[in-house]
């Protein structure tokens, strides 16, 4: 069965893992709940671009407002305020952020 995507992805924010569900949070507020993995989202050709932060959390990169490290661990903030904690596994895949950003 083939995932497709209603949402634009421009206008998403984030997206938070919920079990066997995944929650969408848009740009202006709103959320989604839908009934897929987000193992399912991240293999979408239309949200190649986005980041897997943590086990719970795929990130839109346009939508980092900053990256904050402390000692060891990082934070990334996004623009509506939310606050994600990135994983020790996955803290190479927000470098390229960081150096592009310059964060």
């Amino acid at each position: 069965m083939s995932l497709k995507l209603y949402l634009k992805p421009g206008e998403i924010s984030h997206l938070e893992a919920d079990i066997n569900y995944t929650k969408v949070f848009m740009k202006n507020g709103q959320s989604h709940m839908f009934c897929y993995t987000l193992k399912r989202y991240e293999e979408l050709p239309e949200l190649a671009h986005f980041k897997r932060v943590s086990h719970k959390h795929l990130i839109n990169p346009m939508e980092v407002k900053t990256i904050v490290t402390q000692g060891n661990k990082k934070t990334v903030i996004l623009t509506c305020g939310t606050e994600i904690s990135v994983t020790r596994r996955k803290v190479d895949r927000i470098r390229s952020l960081e150096m592009k950003f310059g964060f």
